[in-house]
């Protein structure tokens, strides 16, 4: 039996602009997509991203929402890093 893939939203919140939200980002090695590479302890994302997450899916306070799915890293980091205080993911993850 396929293994199960959890489907999360997520609100990440940081304190100023100056900030960053705690993660990085990379494309997919086997897979199309852009994963979370690593996650700053202690940073906005500690509690709530995970490496390897897969975002699927941003919504941005700023402009409307994206669907990331078929983006690469390369165009959603700008995205996220203009993004205001507050961003809002709909990741998959492997249990």
């Amino acid at each position: 039996t396929p293994t199960p893939i959890e489907l999360l939203k997520v609100v990440i919140s940081k304190a100023k602009d100056k900030e960053d939200f705690g993660f990085s980002l990379s494309d997919g090695v086997f897979e199309k997509g852009v994963y979370v590479g690593a996650v700053r302890a202690k940073g906005p994302a500690s509690t709530k991203l995970k490496p390897f997450d897969r975002i699927l899916q941003a919504f941005f306070y700023l402009v409307n929402n994206i669907k990331s799915k078929d983006m690469e890293c390369s165009q959603l980091v700008p995205l996220i890093a203009s993004s205001g205080n507050t961003l809002e993911l709909v990741i998959t993850r492997n249990p």
